[in-house]
């Protein structure tokens, strides 16, 4: 009879095939937390070193952005957030380029990332700079005009755009349906004053809002954006 043998170096696999035990491992494609707490520590240039290594580590991308940040490096920090999954774009990410677009070295840099790439989180950051002071302020607030941005807002923040910009009681009470479905909670600072019944007329004594109480709506509404709050306001709530 023929027999035939395996080289000592091979081993067989659940299936019956034969696989070679010496074979090299798998890199691994993400940096492991003491790789990266070592890098962080090291500053830019250990990340940098850490992000060729692996590339396609968001971790490790976010951590080299916020080192460019600290570094006042803030074209460097853009070209890195630019590239990010919009799943790694968290609240301290969107802080760097809100506060990119507020200095005149990278305003411009920092509006196209938010304006483009970061699309629903950029629109978050908009409307945080339209809060804040100019000339930021009226850059955001133009660019939250154009149709194009306005598509890549999130539920929450075209409707809370919508109702800032409803200038009448009508208008307002027949948004309320998209604030119950969809508000998020920078929209509450914006609904509870509507619950006065004051503040219009002669000595601000007539109610401003009579055709919000004429049902329960606006109060539908209010409860529903609490009992889904579970985090801060976003930024640009107030």
């Amino acid at each position: 009879s023929v027999a035939s043998h395996r080289s000592t170096n091979e081993q067989t696999d659940g299936d019956g095939g034969a696989s070679t035990s010496g074979s090299p491992k798998a890199k691994p494609e993400h940096a492991s937390a003491t790789q990266l707490v070592q890098a962080k520590a090291g500053g830019a240039a250990a990340l940098e070193a850490l992000a060729k290594e692996f590339p396609n580590d968001a971790a490790v991308q976010v951590e080299l952005a916020k080192a460019y940040a600290n570094a006042n490096r803030s074209a460097d920090m853009l070209r890195i957030v630019t590239k990010l999954e919009p799943a790694a774009i968290d609240d301290d990410i969107l802080d760097l380029v809100v506060a990119a677009a507020q200095k005149p070295e990278s305003a411009d840099d920092a509006f196209a990332a938010l304006e483009g790439p970061l699309g629903a989180r950029g629109v978050d950051g908009l409307i945080d700079l339209s809060q804040q002071k100019p000339p930021a302020r009226g850059r955001a607030q133009k660019a939250l005009a154009r149709s194009e941005v306005r598509a890549k807002a999130s539920p929450g923040a075209s409707i809370y755009l919508d109702f800032r910009a409803a200038r009448d009681c009508k208008a307002r009470h027949d948004l309320l349906g998209r604030v119950k479905d969809f508000g998020d909670v920078r929209l509450l600072p914006v609904l509870k004053p509507l619950k006065k019944e004051s503040g219009c007329g002669f000595l601000g004594t007539r109610d401003c809002h009579p055709c919000l109480r004429k049902d329960d709506d606006l109060d539908d509404a209010i409860h529903a954006v609490e009992g889904r709050t579970t985090k801060p306001a976003p930024k640009g709530s107030q």
